[in-house]
C-alpha cells in the first residue's frame, strides 16, 4: 500500500515537472521527465497486478 502511494506521488511530481520543462521550452528536458513519468506508471500497474 505504501509503495502503491509512494508511485502515485513519484507519476504526479514527474507528470507536473515535465510540464514544466515544457512550459519554459525545454522539451528535452521534458521528454526525459515524460518518459520517467510513464516507467514509473508502468511499474506501479505492474506492482499493482502482482
Amino acid at each position: 500500500m505504501i509503495a502503491v502511494l509512494v508511485g502515485l506521488g513519484l507519476i504526479g511530481y514527474c507528470g507536473g515537472y515535465a510540464l514544466r520543462q515544457f512550459r519554459e521550452k525545454k522539451a528535452g528536458a521534458g521528454w526525459v521527465l515524460s518518459a520517467l513519468c510513464l516507467a514509473d506508471a508502468a511499474l506501479l500497474a505492474w506492482m499493482i497486478t502482482l
